[in-house]
């Protein structure tokens, strides 16, 4: 059966269609909200180390042309260090992810039960 872009939602064997004539995978792994989540993720640190690059990059710039002005040499230093406090923080909230990623099981085609009111 050929798939379009679509979500498979846990412990359900029904698929959300996605967009008409858009094919994103064949297989089951592809299309489940966990492996969308993850490449959403992945997506945002590579947006993410990008910009904190372009920071770092813009500072020292900023620094090297300063030119000996006190001001201009502050921002400089203020941009740098904002620019590595966003790669510290980064790479923490990836290490972070990549362990509850190691910690969450990986449930595949569970029944999905009923709950009651007691």
């Amino acid at each position: 059966m050929n798939k379009l872009l679509s979500l498979k939602i846990p412990g359900n064997d029904q698929y959300i269609p996605g967009p008409p004539g858009f094919k994103f995978a064949n297989s089951d792994s592809q299309t489940s909200l966990g492996f969308v989540l993850s490449s959403f993720l992945n997506i945002v640190f590579l947006i993410a180390g990008f910009l904190m690059f372009y920071w770092l990059a813009w500072g020292v710039m900023q620094y090297i042309f300063a030119g000996g002005n006190k001001d201009a040499l502050a921002k400089a230093r203020a941009r740098i260090t904002w620019a590595i406090t966003g790669f510290i923080i980064l790479v923490i909230s990836f290490a972070v992810s990549q362990y509850a990623q190691t910690l969450l099981p990986v449930r595949e085609n569970q029944p999905v039960t009923n709950l009651t009111a007691p």
